[in-house]
């Protein structure tokens, strides 16, 4: 048993890579065999994302469970992908906070697919534009509150795709 960052898997040679991305803070990420993508990517969400997706074969489909950060806050990362790491967002859900019991941040199910042949997907989805400010109303025990949340550009033009109260 090691760390993500201290094991060895071929890149190009995964078909398919489901993970809980890591729920760290203050974590110095290092990583020796991809050192560019953990000297690139500082935080533990971004480099594990970015370590999964250099491991898709072509066609191959990364399904990640992150931080509402990544999607909202983590323009590189999101840059990287659809460039440097070759692949598409095909797919990206929001669930709020109460949606795993334990958890005290808004989750993503964000789906990833590497390109073919460097062909963009027809799947592809737009989550690279910069997040948004949003004014949202809601009521805890009967009290309204009203929260300045960030939101992705996707997800303010396909709410459908969020599920309960954003916190």
């Amino acid at each position: 048993n090691k760390g993500f960052e201290k094991t060895f898997i071929q890149n190009g040679s995964v078909d398919l890579a489901i993970t809980n991305v890591p729920f760290a803070t203050n974590y110095k990420v290092y990583d020796p065999i991809e050192k560019d993508l953990s000297s690139r990517f500082t935080s533990l969400h971004d480099f594990c994302i970015a370590k999964n997706v250099r491991k898709l074969k072509e066609g191959g489909i990364g399904i990640f469970l992150s931080t509402s950060k990544t999607l909202d806050n983590s323009e590189a990362l999101r840059h990287w992908v659809t460039n440097e790491g070759n692949s598409d967002f095909i797919g990206a859900y929001r669930l709020n906070v109460g949606a795993f019991k334990g958890a005290t941040v808004t989750t993503d199910v964000i789906i990833i697919k590497k390109r073919t042949n460097n062909i963009k997907s027809h799947l592809a989805i737009d989550v690279e534009n910069s997040s948004l400010v949003k004014s949202e109303k809601f009521f805890v025990n009967d009290k309204e509150r009203i929260a300045n949340l960030r939101y992705n550009e996707y997800y303010v033009k396909n709410p459908q795709l969020m599920s309960g109260i954003m916190d």
